[in-house]
């Protein structure tokens, strides 16, 4: 084993354990916390997605590291998905229930910049969930027929 395969397995493992210990966290929220709104509810259930796109990840880079075979090409991509999911999630969350300590615009200027974030912000997300979705089908032609010549 190289001293690649050796570095992505421990930041696998590394991964694999702050998943863990989230999940862990989390299940003790579920049962000493109190989930008061929607809002608290759906945090909880992102942090879920944290917890098993880190596990999962870590999984497929602990068998990569050992040599041994992974997931082909051809799979959503969850990392993108989540990331552009957990961006729309945050501005919708601003929007309609904002934070009592959320930056006030002192001036119109101000306002009108972070209204163009915010929609900057959930285009990025609508982007990242579309291209992880849709990398899935990049590179299949409809009919199951390959345009290669194969001699």
């Amino acid at each position: 084993m190289n001293t690649k395969h050796r570095i992505l397995q421990l930041l696998a493992i590394a991964g694999l354990a702050s998943g863990c210990l989230l999940g862990l966290l989390v299940l003790r929220r579920l049962f000493l916390g109190h989930l008061g709104n929607v809002w608290a509810v759906m945090d909880l259930l992102f942090v879920c997605g944290l917890i098993a796109y880190l596990i999962s990840a870590s999984i497929r880079g602990i068998r990569w590291a050992k040599g041994q075979g992974t997931v082909g090409n051809g799979q959503i991509k969850w990392g993108r998905v989540y990331l552009g999911a957990l961006l729309i999630f945050v501005e919708i969350k601003n929007h309609w229930h904002p934070a009592p300590n959320l930056l006030k615009p002192s001036n119109e200027a101000q306002a009108a910049g972070m209204t163009t974030a915010a929609i900057a912000l959930v285009f990025l997300g609508t982007w990242l969930v579309i291209s992880g979705i849709t990398s899935r089908f990049k590179g299949r032609i409809r009919g199951g027929e390959s345009s290669k010549v194969v001699p």
